[in-house]
């Protein structure tokens, strides 16, 4: 079972860098970097990985259950679903970068207030669409390792595969929340280029799923393209050193520094403060 534990591990960290989303890595970090003037950016950024993992699971899991009841339409829907995905997340890039409002378009208050609240859960519901195609066998593979067993060992592998995915973007975030402290002495302007940076990550990432999908979806899938057959090599470069001995032990770290860090900031330093607000009013009352 351990053996099925770790690949299903692996393989949640191999979907998070898949040929057809990895393009959105660099706007997700971009956009970490921006929340160093969070209180907490740190916890911040472990916060949103673990809502974009478990919209990136929602959407997985769905559309695995979907398709296990043999709805077989799913599939010529997702590069629909994916170059829509496209479009959307360009909308966003160009209205950050030309600086409008939400107010300005149709619904876009609605919009506004769902990305505060919820911005990395539609992450990652978004970069689920995106990924369907090319990591729901990923996701099946890991899952099917486990379907020899019992239902909780279904239910561990689900889990742990969640895990290797929330990883690795976590991970991200939490490198580019202490990058973003180390910028905290920006000014106000230097914060507005560094969201415009984000803006222009985003939109590049856009450009690359709207072309990625398009071919597939107005033309030839097997149209030769050098933009994406540098994307396809990235994204097997990474995924081939996510499965390697030292990858492995590299997500294996990185997952145990994560739960250090969260043990600490959600139960240590709570009964650390509580122990300290005891001993004052312990001091008071004397």
């Amino acid at each position: 079972m351990i053996s099925a534990l770790l690949y299903a591990f692996t393989a949640g960290a191999v979907a998070a860098v898949n040929p057809c989303g990895w393009a959105m890595l660099p706007a997700w970090f971009a956009r970490r970097l921006d929340d160093a003037g969070d209180i907490m950016p740190v916890i911040a950024a472990l916060r949103a990985g673990v809502l974009a993992t478990t919209g990136f699971v929602v959407i997985f899991g769905l559309a695995g259950a979907v398709l296990a009841l043999g709805a077989v339409w799913l599939g010529p829907l997702m590069p629909i679903a994916g170059f829509g995905v496209g479009i959307i997340l360009a909308a966003v890039g160009i209205r950050e970068l030309a600086g409008l409002h939400w107010s300005a378009l149709p619904g876009g208050e609605i919009c506004q207030t769902v990305s505060d609240r919820h911005g990395s859960l539609v992450f990652g519901v978004g970069f689920g669409l995106l990924s369907l195609s090319c990591t729901l066998p990923i996701f099946f593979a890991a899952l099917g390792v486990a379907l020899t067993g019992t239902p909780v060992d279904l239910a561990l592998s689900l889990l742990v595969y969640a895990l290797g995915m929330g990883t690795v973007l976590s991970t991200l975030g939490v490198v580019a929340a202490t990058t973003g402290i180390s910028l905290g002495g920006l000014s106000p302007r230097g914060h507005a280029v560094l969201r415009k940076v984000g803006a222009a990550l985003l939109l590049a990432a856009a450009g690359y799923v709207i072309f990625y999908w398009g071919r597939v979806v107005f033309g030839d899938v097997m149209i030769e393209s050098r933009i994406v057959n540098s994307g396809n090599r990235i994204s097997s470069a990474l995924r081939a050193w996510l499965t390697s001995g030292e990858g492995q032990w590299a997500t294996l770290t990185a997952l145990g520094a994560l739960v250090l860090v969260s043990v600490g900031y959600f139960v240590i330093l709570p009964a650390a403060r509580g122990k300290r607000r005891a001993s004052t009013e312990k001091e008071r009352e004397t």
